[in-house]
């Protein structure tokens, strides 16, 4: 037996677009003063104080993360 369950939430979001040497990369961070990142000295910074021309540290990686855990499941956003 399959068990699933579909959770809709209304919630602010930043779209955070970017270019890594020759690659474009981009992610969906809630706009909340919890959800935080590094900037480009690797100083915490919140999602809420995110500029454009902002420098922030990332990782190249396969897409499909919760909270920095791969997800295996299937993922539509829309």
């Amino acid at each position: 037996m399959v068990v699933g369950r579909i959770k809709a939430e209304v919630r602010p979001l930043r779209l955070i677009e970017c270019r890594v040497v020759e690659q474009s990369l981009n992610v969906f961070l809630q706009d909340d003063w919890h959800v935080r990142v590094f900037d480009g000295s690797g100083a915490v910074r919140n999602s809420t104080d995110i500029h454009v021309g902002d420098s922030l540290l990332c990782t190249l990686d396969r897409p499909g993360r919760h909270v920095g855990i791969p997800v295996t499941e299937t993922i539509a956003e829309f």
